[in-house]
């Protein structure tokens, strides 16, 4: 789960922002130029220096966390006519694991090899796709616009699942559902079953056991989970594709939940994981193991 806060824009102090409510489910963030700012000058003699993280983690935090590095250096220069503009640098973003690192199903380099190096939101996201899921993950789900003051979302205001396998397997097949049709135009140039070209070798049989039910909808409050509208992993990556009624009902079928609210998916160690049995059938080794169907020359 992400907790949300965003650092000050003032360069001089680490204070935090009052929370808007459509940053719940962000991450914490600090800025370098704050950092700066105030670690800096209390640098040791070898110019390192500790850094006053301003927000605690709640006392009850358990499992593993992760510090992201992105952002692009940016400068101003003068052209040979005398113009003056900004120009900047796509950084690849960096990732830090103190603990146990998180396994990712797909590869960076294999994104960037249709994309060249990918970059997102102004250049501040850059190269490394697992940098994304540190904000698109399973809860993000938002309106197009500032929650009311009681977490609710405007009437007649679009609201959409951000998690990373929702929005990227809806974009590349181009669905015409997912935020009212957004992607449908999107041409993807190959097979959209081949799953290797993003994905690593054997890593997109069945999700996760410990992946997060995702979100389409945050619910009435933007601030509880619980009350978010959700669909189990499995049938949330995989019913990008297949859409039908009859894929929703295949899911239902082997324990999947689709479009409930989150309190009410099964949970495994006290998280709305669900209790799908996709595995069975289409997990590593079986006899309809998704990576048998999912590469390239089987399905067109």
């Amino acid at each position: 789960m992400v907790l949300g806060a965003r650092q000050n824009d003032d360069l001089s102090i680490q204070a935090v922002q009052a929370l808007n409510f459509r940053d719940t489910g962000y991450p914490y963030r600090m800025r370098l130029g704050a950092i700066q700012a105030v670690a800096a000058p209390n640098a040791a003699a070898d110019g390192s220096f500790d850094v006053p993280f301003f927000q605690a983690l709640p006392a009850d935090f358990t499992g593993d966390v992760v510090f992201g590095l992105g952002g692009h250096p940016a400068w101003q220069t003068t052209d040979q006519n005398g113009d003056v503009y900004w120009e900047r640098a796509a950084a690849v973003s960096a990732l830090y694991f103190p603990g146990t690192e998180r396994v990712a199903a797909f590869d960076s380099a294999q994104c960037n090899a249709c994309h060249n190096r990918l970059l997102a939101h102004g250049s501040n996201r850059n190269g490394n796709v697992e940098f994304c899921l540190i904000c698109h993950n399973a809860d993000a789900a938002v309106c197009d616009v500032n929650p009311l003051p009681d977490g609710s979302c405007p009437a007649g205001v679009t609201m959409e699942g951000y998690g990373m396998a929702l929005m990227i397997h809806s974009v590349h097949s181009a669905s015409t559902t997912w935020l009212e049709g957004w992607a449908q135009d999107i041409t993807y140039p190959q097979a959209i079953a081949n799953c290797d070209t993003c994905h690593k070798d054997g890593a997109y049989d069945v999700a996760r056991t410990s992946a997060r039910a995702v979100s389409t909808d945050h619910g009435a409050d933007i601030r509880i989970w619980t009350d978010d509208i959700a669909t189990t992993p499995n049938a949330a990556a995989c019913g990008s594709c297949h859409s039908s009624v009859a894929a929703a009902g295949h899911f239902s079928s082997n324990n999947g939940q689709v479009g409930v609210a989150k309190s009410d998916i099964l949970t495994v160690g006290g998280l709305p994981n669900g209790q799908e049995a996709c595995a069975v059938c289409h997990g590593t080794g079986s006899e309809f193991a998704t990576e048998l169907y999912h590469n390239p020359g089987i399905a067109e």
